[in-house]
Formats: C-alpha cells, structure tokens, sequence
C-alpha cells in the first residue's frame, strides 16, 4: 500500500470550508461565562476618580541596630530606609547637605507596577504630640515629579520632621514620619 500524500493548499482549505458549514455555533451563553472569567466583578472594582490612601511600611533603616554578627561598626554615611506598600518598594536616601544652615535632601525611587506621580516633603507641626499625617504643615511642603524611572530628589529641605507622601496610580501613599535632624545611628 502506497504512503498516502500530503493534501495541497487548495484541498486544506476545501476541508477548512466544510468544516466551518458543519460545526455549531458556539452558544451565546457559553461566550458569556468564558467572557467572565476575565471581568472583575463591579463590587470589586474601585470607584473611578477617588484616591485611595495608604500607609507604607518600613522595612529597613540603616540607622537601626541590627543584628550585626561579625559587623566592625556602623556607617555615618546617608541615611537609607526602605518602605513596602502594596507592589511598591520605596528606597529612601537622606542626606545632610554643608553650609552655614541646615539643610537636607531625600532622594528616592519607587519600584513597582506604577512609577507615575509625585513625592511631597509635608514638615510636621513644631511640638505636636502624636506626629501623624493630619499635624503635617502644607504650607512648607516640596513636591517632585518622578522621573521615567520613578526616581525623585527633595533638596533644600530646612524643617526638622516630616512625611513623605507619594501619589501613584489612584493612590496616596504616606511614609512613617522622618527625622532630618539626627545626627547618626546610635548607640
């Protein structure tokens, strides 16, 4: 018996054709539960427009004593803290700039599925009692844009403590309040 032969490109699309005229449609209610698979429900979805606010957390300080097994010491180098909210990483460099006043920068970058928005300094209020979000002092605030890489640097900054707040996607995301004027690690 003979090998039989490959069929031509006229003949596959002859059977094509015959193959679409004796096959069903697919069921509208079928098309329907393999589109919702891919839907979010409506509760689920965030109400366009409103800003969701959230607070990071800090995972890293490199002024903090850490178990620091066979470590010499600690570095007076800048200041690097890191900070984790939702899919964000936030790493955080502050630095103490020379001259005959105080002055500080942060600089930054935000990781992440969105590294569009902004970064705000907000000096808290001088003597306030719990430092939390609402003694922040708009009066005195920075912003910056972050760039294509979602970093961002605040310099210039006078005002002792403050948060930093970044916009990103829909949300408003706060940083735990920081000390521009410490002088190093302790202990």
């Amino acid at each position: 018996m003979p090998a039989p032969m490959d069929p031509t490109d006229d003949e596959l699309a002859l059977l094509l054709r015959r193959s679409l005229q004796a096959l069903p449609d697919v069921p509208p209610w079928a098309t329907e539960r393999a589109l919702a698979v891919w839907r979010t429900p409506a509760s689920a979805a965030p109400a366009p427009g409103l800003l969701q606010r959230l607070t990071a957390t800090l995972g890293f300080d490199s002024w903090q004593p850490q178990p620091g097994l066979a470590l010499r010491g600690r570095s007076q180098g800048p200041r690097q803290l890191l900070f984790s909210v939702g899919g964000h990483d936030i790493d955080l460099r502050v630095l103490s700039l020379q001259g005959p006043e105080p002055r500080h920068a942060i600089s930054g970058q935000v990781l992440g599925p969105a590294t569009e928005g902004g970064v705000t300094w907000l000096p808290l209020a001088p003597g306030a009692g719990a430092e939390t979000v609402e003694t922040a002092d708009a009066t005195g605030s920075q912003e910056v844009a972050l760039d294509d890489l979602g970093e961002f640097v605040i310099s210039g900054l006078t005002s002792a403590r403050g948060v930093v707040r970044l916009r990103l996607a829909g949300h408003v995301v706060y940083l735990s309040p920081i000390d521009l004027s410490a002088t190093g690690p302790e202990g």
